[in-house]
């Protein structure tokens, strides 16, 4: 999904957590369904997205490590693909 937001998700110590790659939105929570819910909310809740800077690049990095478990979604007439990684 190329014209869409990417979100990297990984668990760091108990957190589960969020992170958007084209703009510097990150949540997180306890379980999988809280962050795509708050990852949501703080999109929908940015009034200027395109003025937010991307995310730093060891997120990228991540992205590309991601693993075979990915899912494409549309709110609020954004698109995204969010994927887990190592």
């Amino acid at each position: 999904m190329s014209d869409g937001l990417k979100v990297v998700v990984f668990k760091e110590a108990e957190q589960w957590v969020a992170q958007c790659l084209d703009h510097d939105v990150c949540v997180q929570g306890p379980d999988l369904e809280t962050v795509r819910s708050r990852m949501h909310v703080a999109l929908t809740a940015e009034d200027d997205l395109e003025s937010l800077p991307k995310a730093p690049e060891h997120f990228f990095k991540l992205w590309d490590r991601k693993s075979g478990f990915s899912e494409n979604g549309r709110t609020d007439g954004m698109t995204y693909e969010m994927a887990l990684c190592a």
